[in-house]
């Protein structure tokens, strides 16, 4: 990699199983994937995210 800046993307998707990371570079408006990882979460982490999801609603 050469001195193009660096960005990381992460996304857990609605199956909240994980979280995805995407390491890319972008030059001249071309992005360029470097890196992907995944990280699986614990069923005790995808409990509690799940009970985040499922309180009440709050509008700002």
């Amino acid at each position: 990699v050469s001195n193009s800046d660096l960005f990381i993307g992460l996304i857990s998707g609605t199956s909240i199983d994980g979280v995805d990371a995407a390491l890319v570079t972008i030059e001249q408006n071309c992005p360029e994937l470097i890196e992907t990882y995944f990280h699986e979460f614990d069923d005790s982490v995808r409990e509690k995210i799940l009970s985040l999801c499922s309180g009440p609603e709050i509008t700002l």
